[in-house]
């Protein structure tokens, strides 16, 4: 995944958040994927950016996970926070 991707290219990992005022939501999707409505207002948020992994870190790490999923959620919740 993007772990590995991030150690073979020696790639830093950008956290991406979005929000937008209106949408359609995919209520079924695991993930609650949702399209925006026409004329929808949208914000995108790039969080800092996480460090490559080294070569002795494991790419199916949970802390990793753990960590990347805790920064896309807190650049989702600062896009929220800019449609307020």
């Amino acid at each position: 995944g993007v772990f590995e991707l991030s150690r073979l290219a020696e790639a830093k990992i950008v956290p991406v958040g979005a929000s937008c005022d209106r949408a359609i939501v995919f209520h079924k999707a695991w993930n609650k994927a949702y399209l925006p409505k026409p004329f929808a207002r949208v914000v995108v948020i790039f969080d800092e950016p996480l460090l490559p992994i080294s070569r002795e870190q494991s790419p199916k790490s949970s802390e990793l996970a753990d960590g990347l999923a805790n920064a896309i959620s807190k650049a989702c919740k600062s896009a929220a926070e800019h449609l307020t």
